[in-house]
């Protein structure tokens, strides 16, 4: 009986092992871990994004929050004209929020604003 459980306590113990690379291979894999998420080089592109292109000159475009092919496009209602939820216009007031504006048709006029 004894035999038995020692031949098998000898046949799962390799298992049970648990096998770590060589430091020189544990070095190779941090230095690559380190060079990877080194992102100091990174162009910042966020200074090139303007949100408001197409809402000015009766472009009509949303500059709400929305997401690809959504139905809802939370953006401002004016107190004049504008469309889509947003004017480049000094003199108009923002009264409210509201997530049905759709970019270029201009059908957001008379919406009730929720926020």
């Amino acid at each position: 009986m004894l035999i038995r459980s020692l031949s098998a306590a000898l046949v799962l113990l390799p298992s049970l092992v648990y096998a770590q690379p060589s430091p020189n291979v544990q070095k190779r894999i941090s230095a690559a871990i380190a060079a990877a998420s080194n992102t100091s080089g990174t162009p910042d592109y966020t200074a090139f994004v303007n949100p408001f292109i197409g809402t000015d000159n009766f472009g009509d475009v949303c500059p709400g929050a929305s997401i690809p092919f959504g139905m809802v496009k939370i953006s401002t209602d004016m107190t004049g004209y504008a469309p889509a939820g947003y004017v480049a216009d000094n003199t108009q007031k923002i009264r409210g929020l509201s997530p049905l504006h759709d970019s270029g048709t201009g059908s957001s006029l008379g919406k009730i604003p929720s926020l």
